[in-house]
């Protein structure tokens, strides 16, 4: 049992080192290395007994969960300088995802494995905590450029050229490609939102020289077409912006009442942000007791204080 601990520890060290050495590289197959290297001492053993088999399979599991430790270790460090860089590889977040994916389907394919709990848990902070830093790169970029779209008069779209740089479109780690951009779109379309809220329709008006909603829908539609372009199949997150088009367009209370109530229905992501829904009312003019109206008019909602939001001033 010895023998086999101290090989799969020096194939373990050498997929590390390896790893290392083409920290450059936007794709390698560190996951496929790892399970060749622990799925044939089992199955070696298994012809000998199925008890064997178990043992090995708890050797390779310990050492397979150290060489996690030290892999996401150093992925952590490489990942946060890489982070701060200008131009973020944003492959290198997606690799990351990817291995870590893999590995953990296969972890979690061994059950029975005391260590199962424990090796899950590590691939999955490491999941979490890339996603977290690759959002922030993308909420950083997007809020700079949102700010500067919204208060000045120069009316060119320009984070969407900038996210086809960030997220260059590529034949490998589409699964996870997809996933990270539905999170993307999501976030975009959310940050977009706050910022037109935080200025007044009438500068808008003044600024672009266009109907505001139409511009928003136009805008809404853009986002939809790259992210779409991106990764093909994406969630359609931009349905809260062409809401926004609708909403403008209502011209009385009631009208707004349905609006918001299809809002609620089409875009569940309002509820990750409860101060946004009445704050987009208070933007459209609505006064503190209107706003309450038509929130007490959405079915399921809970009764809340407008004080929160009567006072939000647009700049």
């Amino acid at each position: 049992m010895c023998s086999s601990t101290a090989e799969v520890r020096g194939y373990l060290v050498k997929i590390l080192q390896n790893e290392r050495s083409q920290k450059d590289k936007a794709y390698d197959e560190l996951h496929v290395d790892t399970i060749m290297c622990i799925n044939p001492m089992a199955e070696e053993a298994r012809k000998i007994s199925s008890d064997l088999s178990n043992r090995v399979q708890e050797v390779c599991f310990k050492e397979l969960l150290l060489f996690l430790e030290r892999y996401t270790a150093e992925q952590t460090e490489r990942l946060s300088k890489e982070a701060k860089m200008e131009q973020p590889n944003m492959m290198h977040f997606f690799k990351t995802l990817n291995i870590c994916k893999e590995l953990r389907k296969y972890v979690q394919s061994k059950s029975e494995i005391s260590l199962c709990k424990e090796t899950t848990a590590t691939l999955e902070k490491m999941e979490a905590f890339t996603l977290e830093l690759l959002l922030e790169i993308v909420a950083d970029v997007a809020e700079r450029h949102l700010k500067n779209y919204f208060t000045t008069n120069n009316h060119r779209f320009l984070l969407l050229s900038t996210l086809k740089t960030l997220f260059p479109k590529a034949e490998i780690c589409q699964e996870i490609q997809k996933r990270v951009m539905d999170e993307v779109y999501k976030l975009i379309t959310h940050i977009y939102l706050k910022h037109l809220i935080q200025r007044s329709q009438r500068k808008l008006q003044k600024q672009w020289s266009h109907d505001v909603g139409k511009v928003v829908a136009e805008d809404a539609g853009l986002l939809d077409d790259i992210f779409k372009h991106l990764a093909p199949g994406v969630q359609q997150w931009n349905r809260m912006l062409l809401k926004v088009a609708e909403l403008l367009e209502c011209n009385d209370i009631e009208a707004v009442k349905l609006t918001v109530a299809t809002m609620q229905n089409d875009c569940p992501t309002w509820s990750e942000d409860l101060n946004l829904l009445p704050a987009l009312l208070r933007w459209k003019d609505l006064s503190g007791w209107q706003v309450r109206e038509v929130l007490d008019a959405i079915p399921g909602n809970e009764p809340r204080s407008v004080s929160c939001f009567s006072c939000l001033k647009c700049w």
